[in-house]
């Protein structure tokens, strides 16, 4: 009984401390998410995939797939300054609540009691990190749930689920290219059961990672 009283607590927590920041932080919270979005805003108005309509065409965003959602959103609503920064945090809130729910569902088989992977989930969405990224209205929160989902898909041999994570998992954060690869080879040196699964897997990403940065 007293398990189910903390997680209800923490939830409250969890809500509380996200929409209390979010409400208070405004416009002045921001940080490299305006880059995020003038991208965004570029592409959705112009096609162009740059920080405005005159500047030089280049990749200069930290989420491509950020960006993407943003041009796509904004296309359709018209969003002005200070719209287009509360839809971000938002849109990052959502996530984190994705990833608070995919984390549960993914580590609750591995509890008897229900409720202590529930207040692990939900102690894990309280870290700062989490905070910080909703109050910038940032990606790491989408990163989260793409790779939490990608864990889950990988430890239930969802095939088709993992090979379409993967392309949005690197065009969320580039770096995901170091640590997919890395974290698969581990996996083959501890378990050998799965090593030919974890090679294709390994070169799928490079060369979806290397058609992405051709392109």
């Amino acid at each position: 009984m007293y398990l189910k009283l903390i997680a209800s607590a923490l939830a409250i927590l969890f809500l509380m401390l996200n929409i209390t920041h979010y409400v208070y932080a405004g416009a002045y919270a921001w940080d490299d998410g305006a880059i995020t979005l003038a991208f965004g805003r570029t592409f959705g108005e112009s096609g162009r995939f740059a920080i405005n309509q005159s500047s030089e065409i280049i990749e200069g965003t930290s989420s491509v797939l950020l960006a993407l959602l943003a041009s796509f959103f904004h296309s359709i609503l018209n969003f002005s300054f200070y719209e287009f920064i509360i839809w971000s945090q938002v849109l990052s809130l959502v996530f984190l609540i994705m990833t608070l729910l995919a984390l549960y569902v993914t580590i609750q088989k591995y509890f008897t009691v229900k409720p202590r992977a529930i207040i692990i989930s939900i102690t894990t969405c309280l870290l700062p990190m989490f905070t910080t990224e909703v109050m910038n209205g940032m990606e790491m929160t989408l990163f989260s749930t793409l790779i939490i989902l990608y864990i889950y898909a990988y430890e239930n041999s969802k095939d088709v689920m993992l090979f379409m994570l993967i392309p949005l998992i690197l065009l969320t954060r580039f770096e995901a290219i170091f640590y997919l690869p890395l974290s698969l080879a581990a996996l083959s040196i501890i378990n050998k059961e799965n090593i030919k699964k974890n090679l294709l897997i390994i070169a799928y990403t490079i060369i979806f990672f290397t058609i992405f940065t051709l392109i």
